[in-house]
């Protein structure tokens, strides 16, 4: 059986692996959300969006982690 070359670094993957970045929710006041609000949907909406476009492609299971540390 063919042994594979262990890397240690993205740079040894070519442009495909970047370093991981997480989201940034500095500007994210998790005091304003409100689960009982008529359209909380909008800020969860917002939220998962965030997180995909910063760290996707994402798990489903990281996804839900990740978000329930910012809510």
């Amino acid at each position: 059986m063919p042994t594979r070359k262990k890397s240690d670094t993205a740079r040894e993957h070519g442009d495909w692996a970047v370093p991981y970045q997480p989201a940034d929710f500095t500007d994210f006041d998790p005091m304003a959300f409100s689960w009982t609000a008529k359209a909380p949907r909008t800020t969860l909406a917002d939220v998962v969006h965030r997180l995909v476009e910063a760290e996707g492609p994402i798990h489903r299971q990281v996804l839900h982690l990740h978000a329930g540390e910012v809510l």
